[in-house]
């Protein structure tokens, strides 16, 4: 069958911007709006714009049914599947906020999703309101004062209408943009309110969906304020009941639930901070898994520290808060190029003089009246010393215009742009319909119940609160969504829950609640882990995700995400840090001369080297010892206490095994050398 007209069109529009448009086999909508090519906000390294990626605006009616009035435009990002022939329906990446983008974290997750678009393209958007989409509602350009009843009303005297940005014509916007590049289903995977948006999509517009993935779910039935303290109080608890289910764990600790509980309610009563002020009061206690978040390594502790507190020891937990379990975290290096030279020139601004530095900053910033890509190369040939010029040079050459505004943004130029670091005030609107009109004050207070100590709970009058909130909303001319709107959603599209155990912003919980009217929902649950595990444990989340998007009616393996194993015996790291270590004796002789210390910290080893001070680094597993990058600056050493003081630091960068007992230290060599010290 020929495509129509209007497809036909379409597709030579995206060709034209290197899309590849897919001609539905059976089209039983009608003629999307026009689909327009846009430059993209970001570049993908080795790849080209517009061959392996692009960008475009659809335009999309404000309210869906009313298709002949305002069309808002609706930004997109398309990532070409890497095999072009490939079968499998495009996945559809649906952020959180509401009014994160989408679109701007396109390059960000495009490595992390790398296995999924080896057959498949991957597709990035941003709702109607937010991020790259036009309008984008801000208020504090429309109306002084932010968002409230003056900003509705100029928008309302532009023809926007703030009740047409929900979730619900979102939903809509979804399927005319997958319809319109070709689609007949795709694949969803939705992070935070991104969950929300996939299972509307599911209620109304089921043609579109073929499998969902929920990262973090927060469903349009949840009543999200008032499940959020039975929710967060579950995650805080889960670490110590997950423990009384583990057979070793609590063969060592007994019913440690319980007896978290009962140690919470002591430190409220400040019985045990006044016989030992090192112990945590009972708010820090609460929020101990605040410090290990994402961490199953650290989670695995906690049943020892509240053991070890309960006994009114503090040295695995004074470990804890002292980070010394850290290990060093990759720095991953920013993806906007915008990001990468604003460091640079603020380097060379600090070693020129102020009168300078600020000149050189309304000049980048004046740029912003004609984001010309050659005035911004030849103020950073004309007007920056040569090193600097190369550098940046190489930063500049190739940024998209978006990179460049935000540049200018940065040294004082005003321009009307997405930053991420907001989501806007689409967010109000949203939550004025969705979330805050269904909020019963009563309930929430009932459900804080589950707190188990009132020191705990918010310091102000919740119920008041709300009421404040709702009449705000009903001032802007905001009305709640329709009651169907809360109705839990039902389909028979599979569904994968990944939720993170830690998860407080939108707990684990939730989720359980959502699948039970999915009858084909599965669930993996992340022990450690918190809110938008996607961006927390990535390569896992895609591994999961990609077994079951390959074969969805199948239950999914789950083995990469780590479970807990829980530590029994206290860490020797916790034995060895935050003591000063004295060498007692070395190489079976009593040490002598100036004292030679060691203090293990944060990944650190330091002290005296006998006429010097000397640092490194080092790392412990299990009892194997690695010392290294020792350095000891040149000090006012003899020649016989310098012999000593490198053969000292020659063997204790040799160091391979550690023993402790009770205040005693023997570190020894791969050749059996000794060295022995005591705790001060």
């Amino acid at each position: 069958m020929r495509a129509p007209l209007w497809l036909v069109v379409i597709a030579l529009t995206l060709a034209l911007a290197g899309c590849r448009a897919i001609a539905p086999t059976s089209p039983t909508r009608d003629p999307p709006s026009t689909v327009e090519p846009s430059e993209c906000p970001f570049a993908l390294p080795g790849e080209v714009e517009g061959d392996d990626y692009v960008c475009g605006i659809l335009r999309v009616p404000q309210m869906h049914s009313e298709p002949q009035g305002l069309q808002l435009g609706v930004f997109f990002a398309r990532l070409n599947a890497i095999d072009p022939a490939a079968a499998a329906p495009p996945l559809l990446y649906l952020a959180g906020g509401p009014g994160a983008s989408g679109v701007y974290d396109a390059p960000l997750l495009a490595p992390k999703l790398a296995p999924l678009r080896t057959k498949r393209d991957l597709i990035f958007f941003d709702i109607r309101g937010a991020g790259f989409s036009q309008p984008r509602i801000d208020c504090t350009a429309f109306a002084e004062g932010g968002v409230g009843p003056a900003c509705m009303a100029m928008l309302r005297r532009q023809g926007i209408e703030p009740m047409a940005f929900n979730t619900t014509q979102a939903a809509a916007d979804v399927a005319d943009l997958l319809w319109a590049l070709g689609y007949e289903q795709a694949d969803l995977f939705g992070v935070s309110y991104g969950t929300r948006l996939a299972l509307e999509m599911m209620r109304t517009q089921p043609q579109f969906v073929r499998a969902v993935v929920l990262d973090s779910t927060v469903a349009p039935e949840t009543l999200t304020f008032e499940l959020q303290a039975i929710g967060d109080y579950q995650a805080k608890l889960w670490p110590y009941a997950n423990c009384e289910r583990d057979g070793a764990c609590s063969g060592r600790f007994g019913a440690m639930a319980g007896r978290f509980l009962a140690l919470l309610n002591r430190l409220d009563e400040n019985d045990a901070q006044t016989a030992n002020p090192a112990m945590p009061d009972a708010a820090a206690l609460y929020n101990l898994t605040n410090l290990t978040l994402n961490r199953p390594d650290l989670m695995a502790l906690l049943p020892l520290i509240v053991d070890e507190l309960d006994r009114g020891e503090t040295a695995t937990y004074r470990a804890l808060i002292d980070h010394e379990f850290d290990a060093p975290q990759p720095i991953q290096a920013p993806v906007y190029a915008f990001e990468r030279f604003a460091p640079l020139f603020d380097t060379y601004l600090r070693s020129t003089q102020p009168d300078e530095a600020q000149m050189l900053r309304r000049e980048l910033a004046a740029l912003a009246d004609n984001n010309d890509e050659a005035a911004l190369l030849a103020f950073i040939r004309d007007r920056l010393p040569p090193p600097v010029a190369e550098q940046l040079r190489a930063i500049a050459d190739g940024m998209t215009t978006y990179e460049r505004k935000r540049l200018f943004t940065l040294y004082g130029a005003d321009l009307p742009l997405y930053d991420h670091r907001s989501l806007g005030d689409v967010k109000t609107i949203i939550d004025c319909q969705e979330e805050i009109p269904f909020v019963d004050a009563e309930s929430v207070r009932k459900n804080q119940a589950v707190i188990p100590l009132p020191s705990l709970l918010p310091p102000y009058d919740f119920a008041a609160t709300v009421e404040a909130d709702q009449r705000a909303c009903l001032e802007m001319g905001i009305h709640p969504a329709p009651a169907s709107f809360k109705a839990a959603v039902t389909g028979e599209q599979p569904v994968l829950f990944l939720s993170g155990a830690q998860d407080s912003i939108t707990p684990a919980l939730w989720a359980e609640l959502a699948m039970e009217s999915l009858p084909n929902a599965q669930r993996v649950l992340f022990p450690a882990y918190g809110h938008a595990l996607l961006h927390h444990a990535g390569d896992c989340v895609v591994q999961i995700a990609g077994a079951f998007l390959d074969d969805p009616m199948q239950p999914v393996a789950a083995s990469c995400a780590p479970e807990i194993e829980y530590v029994l015996e206290r860490p020797l790291l916790v034995m060895l840090t935050g003591r000063v270590w004295r060498l007692q004796g070395w190489a079976g002789k009593a040490a002598i001369g100036s004292p030679i210390t060691a203090l293990f910290s944060g990944g650190r080893v330091m002290g005296r080297g006998g006429c010097s001070v000397y640092a490194g680094d080092f790392t412990l597993n299990d009892d194997r010892l690695h010392i290294d990058n020792l350095e000891a600056p040149g000090g006012a050493c003899t020649e016989s206490e310098q012999t000593l003081q490198d053969a000292f630091l020659d063997a204790l960068s040799r160091a391979r095994t550690l023993t402790i007992r009770n205040s005693r230290m023997m570190l020894a060599t791969a050749s059996g050398e000794l060295l022995i010290f005591t705790a001060e």
